[in-house]
């Protein structure tokens, strides 16, 4: 049996699934990860489940297979084209594709509005002089204990309670 234009069709379904990066006036195509390599995005994003510290470290560690997080995420290809990249900005771009390739281009837009969300909370926070943030009073749970303390007044003898005259 011969399948016309399976190729075609294939080569097609591979370029479709390849993760465009923009950043500073370029865009970097990320071809998707083979089978194996895949498994490894999926070990390594899953293994944040995993409470002890030490397993979780160890099962990253065998994810990683020796190389880093941009080595499993991005591909050498896509490395050599970023090699003139900072390390943040590819550390980065490499959780970016990580979460892309698990749980798809929604969850990786998620992901990269919610780091935008927290990089301008942080952006707020430093530029808000000392004294002001001093002077800001801490959100309350709702709850008020106020009620709850008897303040031992002047006509209140020990624990609030009031005095009787002798």
């Amino acid at each position: 049996m011969r399948l016309e234009g399976l190729s075609d069709v294939l080569a097609s379904v591979e370029a479709d699934s390849s993760l465009e990066l923009p950043f500073g006036g370029r865009t970097y195509t990320v071809r998707p990860p083979t089978a194996a390599r895949g498994l490894r995005c999926a070990t390594y994003l899953a293994a944040r489940q995993i409470e002890d510290e030490a397993e979780r470290a160890e099962v990253r560690m065998q994810a990683l297979d020796g190389g880093t997080l941009a080595d499993l995420a991005l591909g050498e290809e896509a490395l050599a084209e970023m090699s003139d990249l900072s390390g943040p900005v590819l550390h980065q771009l490499a959780w970016v594709a990580l979460v892309a390739w698990v749980n798809g281009e929604a969850a990786a837009n998620r992901y990269v509005a919610a780091v935008a969300e927290q990089r301008a909370g942080t952006a707020e926070a430093e530029a808000t002089p000392p004294k002001a943030r001093a002077r800001r009073s801490p959100k309350r749970s709702g709850t008020s204990t106020a009620s709850a303390r008897k303040t031992p007044t002047r006509a209140s003898g020990p624990a609030g309670t009031e005095s009787r005259p002798s």
